[in-house]
């Protein structure tokens, strides 16, 4: 069990590096726009060494955010990431994006309903969360929740029932930050398994944050 700890904590800490340097979210941002780019591509904006881009892909790729061709040339990226402003207090969005009543206001990529929503919010608790899409698809995912600190930040693992969706394990991070319109959420979905798992998870999220967004949405600010 520590040892489980001291690997989690670990991989946190590798990501907050490699997100904390602007170069490297510029990379990421390059990324985003075309999924994947040799590393002579993403070094051409930047006033730096090809050595030294690569160090920051190096960075990234330890962190779950992109990954490199065997060849070690072309880079993909196999992370989601955006930025939305709630209009609620981060107590109340703290809720909305770990407890099984809040889950099931806004998870799913459009208006199909949430089937099941199980939520148990704290440190290694478990969630199971299965939704039909209006296209009649069902799809259901589950994780542990391995860092949960009120009400700044969350991290849980994350894996599709069956893998038809993504084969393997990624890990999702909410982070969360008072401003005076209520609260900025920063969402990273990291590891996914390849660039159109990118593309497909980066549809679905976008569209289950608009309904994130669109709950709070009316009246002031909530909480």
């Amino acid at each position: 069990m520590l040892s489980h700890m001291v690997n989690h904590h670990a991989r946190l800490d590798r990501t907050f590096a490699a997100l904390v340097d602007p170069t490297r979210r510029a990379i990421l941002a390059r990324l985003e726009r075309k999924d994947s780019a040799s590393i002579s591509e993403l070094a051409q904006p930047f006033a730096i060494k090809l050595p030294a881009v690569m160090k920051h892909l190096e960075v990234l790729e330890d962190a779950g955010l992109v990954t490199r061709a065997k060849s070690g040339r072309t880079v993909t990226l196999t992370s989601v990431s955006r930025v939305r402003r709630i209009r609620a207090r981060p107590a109340i969005v703290f809720d909305a994006v770990t407890t099984g009543e809040g889950i099931a206001n806004w998870w799913g990529p459009d208006a199909g309903s949430v089937l099941v929503s199980e939520s148990d919010p704290l440190d290694g608790g478990r969630y199971r969360v299965r939704f039909r899409m209006l296209d009649g698809t069902e799809h259901e995912s589950s994780g542990e929740f391995l860092e949960m600190v009120r009400p700044e930040h969350v991290v849980m693992t994350w894996r599709w029932k069956d893998g038809q969706e993504d084969p393997g394990e990624s890990r999702v991070e909410i982070s969360l930050r008072p401003i005076r319109e209520g609260t900025e959420l920063t969402f990273t979905h990291a590891q996914l398994h390849d660039e159109e798992t990118r593309r497909s998870h980066q549809e679905g999220w976008t569209g289950a944050l608009d309904k994130l967004e669109a709950h709070f949405a009316e009246g002031s600010v909530a909480g």
